[in-house]
C-alpha cells in the first residue's frame, strides 16, 4: 500500500515568491501522483502573466498556427465559434440549444413556421425564451422597443376600415 501524504494546505509562489492557499494554484493531472494531480509552482495570476508574455513573444507563430488549423478543421472551427458565441451571448451550450429545438419541434414558437430559427431573449436579463423565425423575431423586436404600439395596432385594427363606411353610406 502507498503511503499518501495529505495535500498542503498553502504552497509559495515561485514566481512571485508570496505563500498563498492551495486554492490560489492551478493543478494538472498526474499518474506520478499518488492523488492523481499535482498544484503548479506558480500561482494562477503568475500563471496570467506568464501566459501572456508567451503570447506577445510569439504572437506570429502562433497566429500562423491558429490560422493553417482554422483554414484544415473548417467544421470544428464552427462548431467552437457557435459554442463559444452561445455561452458568451446566451450562456447556453449547443446540447441546450438542440434540446430546446426538439422541444419546438424546429418551429417557430409564435407562427409555428419551419424556418430558420433564431434564439428570442429577454435583452434586461438575458434569459432565453425561445426560438423564432427571423419575421416573428424581427416584430417582437420592434414591438419590445415600442412597448405602446401593440395597443395602438389593436385599437387601429379594431376600427371599420374604409370600405367597410362606404358599404354602411351606400345601405342607407
Amino acid at each position: 500500500m502507498k503511503d499518501i501524504r495529505p495535500l498542503p494546505t498553502r504552497k509559495t509562489c515561485r514566481d512571485c515568491q508570496v505563500e498563498q492557499p492551495v486554492s490560489a494554484f492551478g493543478t494538472s493531472r498526474s499518474k506520478d501522483s499518488p492523488h492523481g494531480f499535482y498544484y503548479r509552482s506558480y500561482c494562477i495570476e503568475c500563471g496570467k502573466i506568464r501566459s501572456q508574455l508567451y503570447g506577445t513573444a510569439h504572437r506570429g507563430s502562433r497566429n500562423a498556427r491558429l490560422r493553417e488549423w482554422r483554414q484544415k478543421s473548417p467544421k470544428k472551427v464552427r462548431q467552437l465559434d457557435l459554442r463559444k458565441r452561445l455561452w458568451s451571448k446566451y450562456k447556453m451550450t449547443p446540447l441546450e440549444l438542440e434540446e430546446l429545438t426538439e422541444a419546438q419541434k424546429g418551429q417557430c414558437l409564435l407562427c409555428h413556421q419551419r424556418k430558420r430559427l433564431f434564439i428570442d431573449h429577454d435583452h434586461n436579463t438575458g434569459r432565453v425564451r425561445g426560438l423564432l423565425c427571423p419575421r416573428c423575431n424581427s416584430i417582437l423586436g420592434h414591438l419590445e422597443q415600442h412597448p405602446g404600439l401593440l395597443k395602438s395596432m389593436a385599437a387601429y385594427l379594431s376600427q371599420p376600415c374604409h370600405a367597410d363606411v362606404l358599404l354602411e353610406i351606400a345601405n342607407q
